[in-house]
């Protein structure tokens, strides 16, 4: 009696990943051979953080100025505009 099956027939057996990307560590010792580089990437990824949010107190502080600046020219062009309007009436 022949068991074997065609390539195309009969129902499929699930594939599993064979890949060691895919796989889990299965001991100890290569969970922790993967462990320094997360540190490394999790710690590089919080300076990166840190860098950015620095950067972004920064452009809010730029933006308060120049905000400011932007009320001081307003009352300055305003007070030259009633100037001008009262030579005028002159």
């Amino acid at each position: 009696m022949n068991t074997r099956r065609c390539r195309g027939g009969g129902a499929k057996e699930p594939q599993r990943a064979s890949s060691p990307e895919r796989s889990v560590p299965q001991s100890p010792q290569q969970h922790k051979a993967a462990s320094p580089t997360a540190q490394h990437s999790l710690e590089v990824t919080k300076v990166l953080l840190a860098a950015e949010k620095e950067k972004v107190k920064g452009l809010q502080e730029t933006i308060k100025e120049l905000q400011a600046d932007k009320l001081f020219l307003q009352e300055q062009l305003s007070c030259k505009n009633k100037e001008q309007k009262g030579e005028l009436e002159m």
